[in-house]
């Protein structure tokens, strides 16, 4: 393959990317760990999946099969596949990367823990860091109590995470009223 494969694995995931620089990959990677999507003039977005069809089938006709196979694979095991973007006055697209999680057998609450956490560090990427981690540590039991609740969990999605939070805080700060 004459394209970048870079793998970084953790006990929690790897993440293998694709047309990414070394260094790119990295800045990824410590996104990802972080769970911001924006790192100074980076970015990621998940990449529409008819796209990555096109993708594949330019592949294919570039003679570049193990590219092709790459986003094949993610697609065919339902893994969103992830563009990192830097922002240079306009959208340069730098390359593309998957996460695979290794906690296959993970505690479903604890999974809903961590999805709330990292949807409230998204939610408030603009905040400082320690406000969102107190904001976090004061809100985190009452969201996942409220997903459980009024969600079909364990079956849930971001949409029934970002609508737990918004309940919570109009709760939390309607009280004195």
């Amino acid at each position: 393959m004459d394209k970048i494969l870079t793998v970084t694995s953790t006990k929690d995931y790897n993440l293998i990317s694709v047309e990414l620089t070394e260094g790119c990959h990295d800045i990824a990677a410590q996104m990802y760990e972080k769970g911001k999507k924006t790192f100074g003039p980076y970015s990621y977005k998940e990449a529409d999946p008819e796209m990555v069809k096109v993708w594949i089938e330019n592949a294919i006709e570039e003679g570049n099969v193990g590219l092709a196979c790459f986003y094949k694979t993610a697609l065919d095991d339902d893994l969103p596949i992830y563009t990192l973007v830097a922002d240079c006055g306009w959208e340069q697209e730098l390359g593309e990367f998957i996460i695979i999680k290794n906690n296959v057998d993970e505690d479903p609450e604890e999974k809903l823990r961590e999805n709330v956490k990292d949807t409230i560090h998204e939610m408030f990427s603009d905040w400082d860091d320690s406000e969102i981690d107190e904001l976090c540590s004061n809100i985190i039991d009452e969201v996942c109590d409220d997903v459980m609740y009024a969600s079909g969990y364990p079956n849930y999605n971001d949409s029934d995470i970002r609508i737990a939070i918004k309940r919570v805080i109009i709760n939390l700060t309607s009280m004195g009223k």
